[in-house]
């Protein structure tokens, strides 16, 4: 196996180990799972799925209408709109209400037995129950204990019992119930009746059937229901389709009735059209005098070339009395006007006449006085007059023309109309002639349509045709194996569900390889196991026991990091944690003991933490009153005063902590400390500092320079991870030196090494106590 496959095979381990150490509770929770299964099922009415394969005949297969309305249906928008429809329809309430009421479903019989209780229908049934309610839109439920005889049927609600006949009606406020006998023994018997309104099972009915294509068949369906009562699934399911065929004929003859209307009211309206066309038609040729719109067109052309060349001559002789009027009005006073320019008019040419006349004399008379003369005067005065009134004359000159003008243009308006409208009154009356010829054939074929229809209306063919009757399957809701299996899985994934979510939850270092990744390459010099609470205070011996193993292994690998002296002094191993209760005292005080194992080495533990000493706890003799805080604050107090003997070894040797000092930082930092880890040197191999916790207080920091090793303790399943990253900052701060960790209180599934501890070593140093059934099973499994 190579290096990898190794790794992968210790990472799926790791992986798997947390779950595989819960067996017992995935166990019981999957007995517990499949047991309430069974106790499940054995509640559970079957049910049963009873289907039907039907034919929808649509479109051209609609019965004897065939292809004879597809036209009619077209213009009146009733072609079928496909199997879809048809689908929706069969699950309609309509239909439903309709199955109800033939089947009378409105009753619900059930009897109890050991376990279940079980619907009672048809054969089964020793009644037949008809129910006619009030009102068939109310809202209703009613539940009845019934009891029969040969006799009566007894009805007890309410704590009421009634007593009532066969075959008559029994009033309630919902409505009435009359109850039959199917035969005339039928001996005695108990059931419950429950009566709901038309809605309530139409609802409840609606939810169990279902309608859907056949495979890719565009005319087959399947019909389906489930039901706890298979045989009444099966009336209902044919029922249906009987209703189905009824509606769809009632549907076609309806139908073909309302086309029978439709095309006798069309006919009728056609043949009003008809007439009101030709009617049209005779009314627009006497309107516009017109028997042929050509010949008109001709003769108005004719006309109106007349009318024009006279317009241009009346247009021509405007223009000249226009020209001539301006030429008169600013012609001198001492000048001739032009004559028989308008000859037509005479009052015009008398008036020119005479202006000319007195233009004469005026010049004649001037030339012997000047225009002061009276009569030179009175002359003037006389031209402007008769030059206003011949002005005057021009102008009625000019309205006469114009108003022969407008004669002439009246008379060429009309002819241009009536010229225009030539076209436009072909135009319509060729429109006129095609709406002629349209009603003419509409009228035939709505009277065609209208003997087709009388045919369809006299043959109706079913449109649901059933191919394979209802069957039912076996019990739907019983599927065991489903069950069994949902159980099993369930029962597992929810304990292992909650191992996942408290270990995703864990923010506790747990192992070596946990610890591992989170220190990088800070050696871990070793692990030690779990101890019960009665052995918390126990220290290792010159036994085979696991703690002591751990310890070795601990020594040893403290040994390499430390390497050899060189100067014959002793080894400095400051031991600390990140906060209380990680076991930095124990630590201290059984490495100290399994060091002094060693040949010719001496061991010394410091109780440096000062602020809350715990390294009496292991001191079992009788003290003295003095410890390091009385050594560091009293000069006169010596080595030999603070230093006692180990209750366990005569190589141990201790410095207690002394009294809680009210300054405790401010001893440590001073240089008798140092001054005592030197000259303990020069006794003792190895000097152990049992410190103050990183987190706490800064103490560790101002003694951790006297070190050959800090060793930094890690409690497994009490240190939170976010905790680590205090130390790990004080090291990268070089606020401690030659740092390693040790990981303690390590259960066995914890521990970094494959094998665990709980093997032991078992060479026959010491006796193994006998494992539980349940152990074996447990080691086993987490060995594979």
């Amino acid at each position: 196996m190579t290096e990898n496959q190794k790794d992968n095979s210790l990472e799926i381990k790791e992986i798997i180990a947390p779950y595989l150490r819960y067996w017992y509770i995935y166990a019981i929770c999957a007995i517990l799972a499949v047991v309430g299964v069974k106790l499940y099922t054995r509640y559970i009415v079957p049910e049963y799925s009873t289907y039907a394969t039907v034919l929808i005949k649509t479109g051209n297969n609609n019965g004897g209408q065939g292809g004879a309305l597809s036209a009619i249906q077209e213009v009146n928008g009733m072609r079928s709109e496909g199997i879809d429809n048809e689908l929706l329809s069969l699950r309609s309430k309509r239909l439903l209400k309709k199955v109800i009421e033939n089947l009378n479903l409105y009753t619900t019989l059930t009897r109890k037995g050991k376990v279940l209780e079980t619907e009672v229908y048809g054969k089964e049934s020793p009644l037949k129950i008809i129910v006619q309610p009030k009102d068939s839109i109310a809202r209703f439920s009613e539940n009845f204990a019934l009891t029969y005889d040969d006799k009566n049927v007894y009805l007890t609600q309410g704590g009421k019992v009634g007593k009532y006949a066969y075959d008559l009606p029994i009033i309630f406020d919902f409505g009435s119930i009359t109850f039959k006998k199917k035969s005339a023994k039928i001996g005695t018997g108990e059931m419950q009746m429950n009566i709901s309104d038309a809605q309530t099972v139409t609802d409840r009915l609606r939810g169990r059937i279902d309608a859907n294509r056949f495979q890719n068949y565009q005319s087959a369906i399947i019909l389906s229901m489930t039901n706890s009562e298979p045989e009444k699934a099966k009336d209902i399911i044919l029922n249906l389709i009987e209703v189905f065929n009824e509606d769809a004929v009632d549907d076609k003859n309806m139908e073909a009735r309302k086309t029978a209307a439709f095309v006798n009211e069309r006919i009728k309206i056609i043949n009003d059209e008809l007439g009101g066309v030709e009617g049209e038609i005779e009314n627009f040729k006497e309107d516009n005098q017109i028997v042929d719109p050509i010949s008109g067109a001709s003769e108005s052309l004719t006309e109106m070339k007349a009318l024009s060349k006279e317009l241009l001559d009346l247009n021509t002789k405007e223009e000249f009395t226009n020209i001539y009027k301006n030429q008169i009005r600013n012609a001198p006073i001492d000048e001739i006007l032009p004559s028989n320019i308008l000859s037509q008019n005479a009052e015009l040419s008398s008036y020119v006449s005479e202006y000319n006349k007195i233009v004469i004399e005026r010049n004649v008379q001037k030339q012997a006085g000047t225009d002061l003369n009276p009569v030179i005067k009175g002359k003037t005065e006389q031209l402007h007059q008769l030059k206003d009134a011949i002005i005057s004359s021009i102008q009625k000159e000019a309205n006469l023309l114009k108003t022969q003008k407008d004669l002439i243009n009246n008379k060429l308006k009309k002819y241009q109309t009536a010229f225009n409208r030539f076209p436009a009154q072909e135009r319509i009356l060729r429109s006129i002639n095609r709406q002629q010829s349209i009603k003419e054939n509409l009228y035939l074929l709505l009277l065609q349509k209208r003997e087709e229809n009388a045919i369809a209306l006299a043959t109706s063919a079913d449109k649901a045709k059933l191919i394979d009757a209802p069957e039912s399957s076996g019990p739907i809701n019983l599927n065991f194996s489903t069950y069994y299996l949902g159980a099993l899985l369930l029962g597992l994934l929810i304990p292992i569900g909650l191992v996942y979510l408290s270990t995703l939850l864990d923010t506790k270092i747990k192992g070596r390889k946990e610890l591992s990744r989170l220190v990088g390459d800070y050696p871990i010099l070793g692990e030690l196991p779990s101890l019960k609470k009665e052995e918390a205070n126990d220290v290792v011996t010159e036994d085979l026991s696991s703690l002591a193993e751990s310890f070795r292994v601990l020594r040893t690998n403290l040994q390499f990091m430390l390497g050899a002296s060189t100067n014959n002094e002793g080894k400095t191993i400051l031991v600390t944690s990140t906060i209380k209760g990680e076991g930095k005292t124990f630590v201290s005080i059984n490495l100290a003991h399994i060091l002094s194992q060693l040949k010719d080495k001496k061991t010394v533990i410091i109780g440096a933490d000062i602020r809350n000493p715990q390294l009496q706890r292991y001191f079992h003799g009788s003290r003295k009153n003095i410890g390091l805080t009385e050594y560091l604050y009293d000069k006169n107090v010596s080595i030999g005063d603070i230093l006692i003997k180990s209750s366990y070894d005569n190589k141990t040797a201790m410095i207690l902590s002394g009294a809680i000092p009210p300054n405790p930082t401010e001893l440590i930092m001073s240089e008798r400390l140092g001054e005592l880890i030197q000259d303990l040197k020069q006794e003792f191999d190895f000097i152990i500092i049992d410190s103050a916790p990183l987190l706490l207080v800064s103490d560790t920091y101002h003694i951790s320079h006297y070190a050959d090793v800090c060793m930094i303790v890690v409690r497994s399943g009490f240190t939170d991870k976010q905790l680590l990253e205090h130390p790990l900052k004080a090291v990268e701060d070089h606020k401690i030196k030659h740092a390693s960790f040790v990981l303690n209180d390590v259960n066995s599934r914890n521990s970094g090494y494959g094998y665990g501890y709980n093997y032991g070593y078992g060479y026959g140093y010491h006796s193994k106590k006998k494992k539980s059934w349940y152990k074996k099973l447990l080691s086993k499994i987490t060995k594979k």
